[in-house]
Formats: structure tokens, C-alpha cells, sequence
């Protein structure tokens, strides 16, 4: 019986033993979690402020992205920003971009041609000598020997229309065997005419009016097989190209004072030349007896035509401002012829009348016409 009880007590003994121990280690692990959690909470700002000073270094990365950028994708991301605020695509952007700056509002423009007879005497300059003398030349003579050289650039004539580029521009050796010209034996003598294209401009910036002359054609004349008069134009010439050779090439003025000379290019820049309009560009490209077959009306529409270029400049003034500047012009003249002095209602009435010339000249202004 006491050896029963023994064993109860130990054992007793035992799990009590046991629990504490139990609960040492239960007690063990509760404080290394709250350690941890007291370490982890500690450490948590450092490690924040570790991670702190890298955000500024990533940062930092993106404008050297930036700056490796070509200049090729920083145009292109110009343009299609551009391009967003106004409204186009990119494409159309880049087309506008490309193309030529040119202000055709601007602008009045009118290309006339003409045929310049060189049987007249006012074009006679370009026709004589028909050999070289006394240090003269004739036009011919130059242009042509500059062409034979392949100094000068010729495009081809194309009845109708004149295209100067390069896919029509001729060989001096095609002209030759088209023409059956000689390089020996230049024929100047059966050039009796020239074909001019002629620009008349005004440009409403800076109010000049002011015409220049853009290509050159000499035509040769020859007999033909079965009588007449057949004529061929050889080839269109830039006058820009042509005028080099000409800038010194004189000719004679006058022919009362022989002694007065100047050069050829002043005879087409101060527009010394006379010749009967032929055409004047048109979109179907028709010329004026195309246009006008009867003779009379040929010859008064070409009338109009000059009056028309030489009254243009007339039109760019007011005509309501005109006229009132000279009736006030016409009332400041008018005086009483029986009065010695002018009477204090007639000096009243004269410094009114200047009043209003001196308003009518302030406010004058020019005005471009383009009816």
C-alpha cells in the first residue's frame, strides 16, 4: 500500500516537473518573438533610410536615357507635337516642312511671250554685226559658242509649254545634226528672231512691280523647199545661265552717237526690247491666235494686254482718296480775284482746306488690286 502511494506522489512529482519546464520554454519562445518583433521594429527605419537614398539614384538614371536620345527622335517628337497642336498628321507635317518656302499669297504674277524681230531697229543690237567687229558680237555668236563649248546648259523646245530641268535638257551634237548646223560656220545671219518669256511681278510685302525676263529661244529662219519662210526654234536657254556671258558683251546704243555703248544684259534688264505678245500662260496653254483667229481682234487684245501690264501700278492707289486730294488741291487755289487781301471768312475757309489736304495725304494709303 505504500509503495502504491509512492508511486502517486512521483508521479505527481514528475508532471509538475515536466509542466514547468513547459512552460520555461513556452515563456523562452514568447520573448525571442518579441525580440525579433523589437529588433524587426528597430531595424525598420534603417533600413527605410537605407532604401531612401536609392529612389533618387534611379531617378537620377532617367535623364541620361534622356540625354542619349539622337537628335533625329528629338525632331520627331517635335514635329508630331507640333504636328497634335495643329491638328495634322505627322506625314502631313513632314511634307510641309519639306516643301519651299514660297508666299504665293503674297503675290501677283503674269508670264507673257513674246517674239523679239530682230529686223527692227530697236532690236537690231542683237542681230549686228553679224561678224565680230570692232570688239562687237552679235547675241548669236555668244550664246551659241558657249553652247558648242558646254559652258552653256540648253533644254529642249516643246511647242506649247518650255520645261527647264534636266531630264529635257539637249546635246550640242543632236542640235547640230537636228539642225544641220556647222560649228565652223555658226549661222548668226539666219537667226532674225528670239522667243522671250517674261515675268511680271508684284509683291505686296514690299510693294515693287517690276517685270525680268526668265528664258531665251533664238529661232533660225530658212527657205523653204517650196518658197516662204519656214521658222525653227532651236532650245530654250535659263537667262539666269545665259547672262554671264552676256554681263560684258556690249552693243551699240545709239546710232547718232556711236561712242555710247552698254551691254546686252542691260538691253533685256532696262527693257530696251520691243516684241508683239504671242501668248500669255494659260492653263490650256493656248497662244493668242489659237485664242483670237481673226486679226483684229489679235491685234486689239494684245493692246489690252500691254495696257493692262503698263496701268497696273496706276491701280494700286485709291481712287476716292486721289480725287479728293485734288479737289482739295483745286479749293485751296481758288481765290477772289477783285480782293487785294483775303477777307477773314476766306482765310477761315483756306486753313479748312488745308486741314483736309494735310488729313487726305496722312491717311493716303496703297491698295492692291487684284481683280
Amino acid at each position: 500500500m505504500k509503495k502504491i502511494v509512492c508511486l502517486i506522489v512521483l508521479s505527481m512529482i514528475l508532471a509538475s516537473a515536466e509542466a514547468q519546464v513547459s512552460v520555461r520554454r513556452t515563456s523562452r519562445k514568447t520573448e525571442k518573438t518579441e525580440k525579433a518583433v523589437a529588433t524587426q521594429a528597430t531595424h525598420t527605419p534603417v533600413a527605410v533610410a537605407q532604401e531612401k537614398p536609392e529612389q533618387p539614384a534611379v531617378v537620377a538614371e532617367q535623364p541620361a536615357v534622356v540625354r542619349k536620345t539622337t537628335a533625329a527622335e528629338k525632331k520627331k517628337a517635335a514635329s508630331r507635337t507640333q504636328a497634335n497642336i495643329e491638328g495634322m498628321s505627322l506625314r502631313r507635317q513632314l511634307f510641309e516642312q519639306n516643301q519651299p518656302q514660297v508666299s504665293y499669297a503674297n503675290r501677283w504674277q503674269r508670264v507673257i511671250y513674246r517674239e523679239l524681230d530682230l529686223t527692227k531697229d530697236v532690236n537690231a543690237v542683237l542681230y549686228y554685226p553679224e561678224e565680230p567687229t570692232d570688239g562687237l558680237t552679235n547675241m548669236f555668236s555668244i550664246l551659241f559658242d558657249a553652247f558648242v563649248k558646254g559652258n552653256l546648259k540648253a533644254y529642249e523646245y516643246i511647242d506649247g509649254r518650255e520645261l527647264l530641268d534636266e531630264a529635257h535638257q539637249v546635246k550640242v551634237q543632236d542640235v547640230l545634226e537636228t539642225h544641220g548646223i556647222d560649228p565652223s560656220d555658226v549661222p548668226c545671219y539666219q537667226v532674225l528672231s528670239y522667243y522671250i518669256k517674261e515675268q511680271w511681278d508684284f509683291d505686296r510685302n514690299t510693294s515693287q512691280y517690276d517685270s525680268h525676263i526668265v528664258a531665251i529661244c533664238p529661232i533660225l529662219h530658212r527657205q523653204g523647199e517650196f518658197g516662204g519662210i519656214t521658222r525653227y526654234p532651236l532650245f530654250w536657254l535659263r537667262y539666269d545661265e545665259l547672262r554671264p556671258f552676256i554681263i560684258d558683251r556690249l552693243v551699240m546704243s545709239s546710232g547718232i552717237n556711236t561712242a555710247v555703248r552698254y551691254s546686252i544684259d542691260d538691253f533685256f534688264t532696262l527693257a530696251k526690247y520691243e516684241g508683239e505678245i504671242y501668248k500669255v500662260q494659260n492653263p490650256r496653254g493656248l497662244t493668242l491666235m489659237q485664242q483670237y483667229p481673226d486679226e483684229a481682234q489679235l491685234k486689239a487684245k494684245r493692246e489690252e494686254i500691254e495696257n493692262e501690264l503698263k496701268n497696273f501700278g496706276k491701280t494700286i492707289w485709291v481712287p476716292q482718296e486721289q480725287k479728293a486730294e485734288t479737289q482739295a488741291a483745286a479749293e485751296t487755289t481758288t481765290a477772289p480775284s477783285t480782293e487785294t487781301e483775303p477777307s477773314a471768312e476766306a482765310k477761315r475757309q483756306q486753313t479748312g482746306n488745308n486741314d483736309k489736304r494735310r488729313s487726305v495725304r496722312r491717311n493716303r494709303r496703297t491698295k492692291e488690286v487684284l481683280q
